[in-house]
């Protein structure tokens, strides 16, 4: 019987590590999902300016019990909550866009977002994008 792999084989992990805190990141990818309980949400990969390119994934829910933190995003990167896009535009509309939030080390011993960031907040880490400002997530860029 053959091994399921060669230990001798391994390549140790060399993907740069980053302390928790506060830093500037910018949407690079947004999809809606459903998790196995039917509930959709938006599946986030943000690009953390912390100097070594470090991508976390977040997940924001639609639920109602949820929305706080759909709020709380949107708010973060610059966009009204009380006039969102249009469900099949919404991924769009957040790629591109730049916010702050602050991090901690997940159970996994990756960064994960604590909480997002008010745009005067995420000002002070160098974003400067102000709060409806065109990137490349706006509607001009959408064929339709």
């Amino acid at each position: 019987m053959s091994k399921a792999f060669d230990p001798a084989k391994l390549v140790e992990n060399k993907t740069a590590k980053v302390e928790p805190g506060r830093y500037a990141f910018t949407v690079e990818s947004a999809s809606w999902k459903t998790n196995k309980n039917g509930n959709e949400y938006v599946s986030l990969e943000l690009k953390v300016d912390a100097g070594k390119g470090i991508r976390v994934f977040d997940s924001l829910y639609t639920t109602d019990k949820a929305l706080w933190r759909v709020k709380a995003f949107m708010e973060a990167v610059g966009m009204d909550f009380s006039d969102p896009p249009e469900k099949d535009y919404l991924p769009v509309a957040f790629a591109g866009k730049l916010g702050g939030a602050s991090f901690i080390t997940g159970d996994r011993g990756y960064l994960e977002v604590e909480y997002f960031l008010s745009p005067s907040e995420a000002a002070e880490l160098g974003n400067t994008q102000k709060p409806n400002e065109a990137t490349a997530g706006d509607s001009e860029s959408v064929p339709w």
